[in-house]
Protein backbone atom coordinates (compact mmCIF):
# COMPACT_ATOMS: atom_id res chain seq x y z
CA UNK A 1 0.00 0.00 0.00
CA UNK A 2 1.64 3.35 -1.02
CA UNK A 3 1.07 6.43 1.34
CA UNK A 4 -0.69 9.95 -0.75
CA UNK A 5 0.09 12.97 0.72
CA UNK A 6 -2.28 14.58 -1.29
CA UNK A 7 -5.46 12.71 -0.84
CA UNK A 8 -7.35 15.48 1.17
CA UNK A 9 -11.11 16.02 -0.49
CA UNK A 10 -13.16 19.70 0.69
CA UNK A 11 -15.83 21.97 -0.21
CA UNK A 12 -14.92 25.33 -1.28
CA UNK A 13 -17.64 27.42 -0.22
CA UNK A 14 -18.04 30.42 -2.23
CA UNK A 15 -20.32 33.26 -1.08
CA UNK A 16 -23.09 35.19 -3.28
CA UNK A 17 -22.83 39.28 -2.45
CA UNK A 18 -25.45 40.89 -2.17
CA UNK A 19 -25.96 45.34 -1.07
CA UNK A 20 -26.00 45.95 2.20
CA UNK A 21 -28.74 48.94 3.40
CA UNK A 22 -25.46 51.47 2.96
CA UNK A 23 -24.80 49.84 -0.78
CA UNK A 24 -21.77 47.88 0.73
CA UNK A 25 -21.05 44.30 -0.99
CA UNK A 26 -21.63 41.85 2.26
CA UNK A 27 -21.44 37.85 1.91
CA UNK A 28 -24.79 36.02 1.23
CA UNK A 29 -24.10 32.47 2.77
CA UNK A 30 -27.52 31.08 2.09
CA UNK A 31 -26.97 31.64 -1.76
CA UNK A 32 -23.31 30.36 -1.79
CA UNK A 33 -21.52 28.35 -4.60
CA UNK A 34 -20.46 24.88 -2.91
CA UNK A 35 -17.93 22.39 -5.09
CA UNK A 36 -15.39 19.86 -4.39
CA UNK A 37 -11.60 20.47 -4.05
CA UNK A 38 -9.49 17.47 -4.08
CA UNK A 39 -5.77 16.20 -3.99
CA UNK A 40 -5.33 18.50 -1.42
CA UNK A 41 -3.11 18.14 1.42
CA UNK A 42 -4.11 19.37 4.47
CA UNK A 43 -1.82 20.10 7.43
CA UNK A 44 -1.86 21.47 11.33
CA UNK A 45 0.03 24.51 11.70
CA UNK A 46 1.66 25.25 15.33
CA UNK A 47 -1.28 26.98 16.16
CA UNK A 48 -3.15 23.82 16.23
CA UNK A 49 -1.11 22.24 19.16
CA UNK A 50 -1.38 25.21 21.07
CA UNK A 51 -4.51 27.12 20.16
CA UNK A 52 -5.30 30.04 20.40
CA UNK A 53 -7.70 31.35 23.58
CA UNK A 54 -9.32 34.37 24.38
CA UNK A 55 -11.63 34.93 27.04
CA UNK A 56 -14.26 37.91 25.65
CA UNK A 57 -15.89 41.24 27.16
CA UNK A 58 -19.08 39.27 27.84
CA UNK A 59 -17.27 35.88 29.36
CA UNK A 60 -17.23 33.34 26.38
CA UNK A 61 -14.15 31.27 25.94
CA UNK A 62 -12.98 31.36 22.35
CA UNK A 63 -10.71 28.86 20.73
CA UNK A 64 -8.83 29.78 17.37
CA UNK A 65 -7.67 26.86 15.31
CA UNK A 66 -5.60 26.89 12.50
CA UNK A 67 -4.65 24.74 9.31
CA UNK A 68 -1.83 25.06 5.96
CA UNK A 69 -4.10 23.98 2.76
CA UNK A 70 -1.39 22.37 0.11
CA UNK A 71 -2.38 21.42 -3.73
CA UNK A 72 -0.10 18.54 -5.25
CA UNK A 73 2.24 19.69 -8.10
CA UNK A 74 1.12 21.57 -10.79
CA UNK A 75 -2.32 21.76 -9.58
CA UNK A 76 -4.07 25.47 -8.85
CA UNK A 77 -7.51 25.92 -7.70
CA UNK A 78 -9.96 28.72 -7.31
CA UNK A 79 -9.82 29.86 -3.91
CA UNK A 80 -10.40 32.98 -2.70
CA UNK A 81 -9.64 35.05 0.64
CA UNK A 82 -13.64 35.29 0.93
CA UNK A 83 -14.71 31.75 0.36
CA UNK A 84 -14.99 28.88 3.32
CA UNK A 85 -13.75 25.38 3.07
CA UNK A 86 -15.85 22.76 5.00
CA UNK A 87 -13.46 19.78 5.70
CA UNK A 88 -14.54 16.68 7.73
CA UNK A 89 -17.39 17.93 8.78
CA UNK A 90 -16.22 21.47 9.99
CA UNK A 91 -16.39 25.04 8.47
CA UNK A 92 -13.36 27.07 8.30
CA UNK A 93 -12.71 30.42 7.08
CA UNK A 94 -9.91 31.11 4.23
CA UNK A 95 -7.20 33.17 6.56
CA UNK A 96 -5.09 35.99 4.15
CA UNK A 97 -4.78 35.74 0.55
CA UNK A 98 -4.13 32.54 -1.20
CA UNK A 99 -0.42 31.90 -2.13
CA UNK A 100 0.11 31.21 -5.91
CA UNK A 101 3.57 29.77 -6.32
CA UNK A 102 5.16 29.87 -9.43
CA UNK A 103 7.57 26.87 -10.44
CA UNK A 104 10.83 28.15 -11.32
CA UNK A 105 11.49 26.52 -14.86
CA UNK A 106 7.67 27.43 -16.11
CA UNK A 107 6.56 30.04 -14.64
CA UNK A 108 3.03 28.39 -14.43
CA UNK A 109 2.02 27.43 -11.01
CA UNK A 110 3.73 25.06 -9.45
CA UNK A 111 1.36 24.76 -6.27
CA UNK A 112 -1.09 26.88 -4.31
CA UNK A 113 -1.19 26.91 -0.01
CA UNK A 114 -3.58 28.72 2.18
CA UNK A 115 -4.57 28.97 6.02
CA UNK A 116 -7.30 27.90 7.11
CA UNK A 117 -9.27 29.04 10.69
CA UNK A 118 -11.79 27.79 12.64
CA UNK A 119 -13.35 29.56 15.96
CA UNK A 120 -15.53 27.71 18.14
CA UNK A 121 -17.07 29.73 21.04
Amino acid sequence: MSWQMFNATATVVRPAWQADRYGDQIPDWSAAERRELSGLCIQPSAQVLVANEQITADGRDVRMTHWRVYTALGTDADVLATDRIEWEGRTFEVVGEVARWPHPLTGQVHHIEFTIERVQG
